[in-house]
């Protein structure tokens, strides 16, 4: 589900820059650099292949998108009640009385996890099994984490690289440029810091954050799910399964 909130906060923060520059009655034009574009997505792009890989850089627009979905968990306490129930049918009518109800469940991770009870796999396998499934699933997403933190960290140095470049063609042609268009010649120079800083502080870094809080949000609520799940397995009361996974999810949520 789409998190619309993250999203507007983009606009929040480029609007509020936009209304800032309005307020100093800036003319726009001279705050847009082509070759400073160039130098900051390039670069940044060149940094992050080479130290994330080419793969990674390719799913750049999915990592994207994501940070602002909302965590796929589902509802706590309706969670807790089909764990309970599952459990009671499990108890009274035997693991393949309960595969109805399990294909019915939305959520891959829960529906994987009671899969393998149904299947007859022993408690303590259930559990090296779905954690395993969780590590992979936590390296997947984490890459989305580092990929936007590396972007966040490389456009402020690849801006300042701008910078300087800028400044050494205005050294080299000072003698052309003249008084009057020395002041527009350093304005353009350090347009690079300021696409760096600002893809980094209102772009990169944030998505970073998003992504890094949806993961942990996901990965907390799944590892409560296989304790659970576990304790099914283990032929645990009901009540008990119901009660414990309301305990743990409420550490996190």
């Amino acid at each position: 589900m789409f998190n619309f909130g993250r999203f507007i906060g983009i606009f929040v923060g480029v609007g509020a820059m936009l209304i800032a520059l309005v307020l100093e009655h800036a003319q726009f034009q001279t705050y847009y650099n082509t070759a400073a574009v160039i130098i900051i997505l390039g670069g940044c792009s060149g940094a992050v292949i080479i130290s994330n890989g080419g793969d990674k850089f390719f799913k750049a627009p999915v990592f994207f998108f994501r940070a602002f979905t909302k965590p796929d968990i589902l509802d706590i306490e309706a969670t807790a009640k089909a764990l309970k129930d599952v459990a009671i049918i499990i108890r009274k009518e035997g693991h393949l009385s309960a595969s109805e109800v399990i294909q019915s469940i939305t959520h891959p991770f829960l529906r994987e996890g009671l899969q393998l009870v149904t299947d007859g796999m022993p408690a303590e396998e259930v559990e090296i099994t779905l954690k395993a499934y969780l590590k992979n699933f936590y390296r997947e997403h984490k890459a989305g984490v580092d990929f936007f933190s590396n972007l966040g960290g490389y456009a402020p140095t690849m801006g300042i690289i701008g910078t300087v470049i800028g400044l050494v063609n205005m050294m080299v042609n000072l003698g052309k440029l003249g008084s009057d268009g020395l002041g527009g010649a350093i304005a353009v120079a350090f347009i690079a810091t300021l696409y760096g800083i600002g893809f980094a502080n209102l772009i990169f870094l944030p998505v970073s954050n998003a992504l890094k809080e949806k993961l942990e949000t996901e990965i907390n609520f799944n590892k409560a799910l296989i304790e659970s799940i576990v304790l099914i397995q283990e032929g645990a009361v009901p009540r008990v399964i119901e009660r414990k996974f309301l305990d743990n999810t409420l550490k996190y949520f």
